[in-house]
């Protein structure tokens, strides 16, 4: 948790004015972290593997 909120606050200090991130999943604290964090889902991606149906 400190790690993320500063990098954001580096982030914020160096300009930018948008964070995006990729969580898997099945991270579901991670998931659940960057949504204390104020973070929400956007969109899905679904990644095919090779040999996978």
């Amino acid at each position: 948790r400190r790690t993320i909120l500063a990098a954001l606050r580096w982030a914020r200090l160096k300009g930018a004015r948008r964070a995006w991130l990729q969580v898997e999943a099945s991270n579901l604290p991670a998931f659940g972290l960057y949504r204390d964090l104020g973070f929400g889902e956007v969109y899905r991606y679904h990644y095919r593997r090779p040999g996978g149906g």
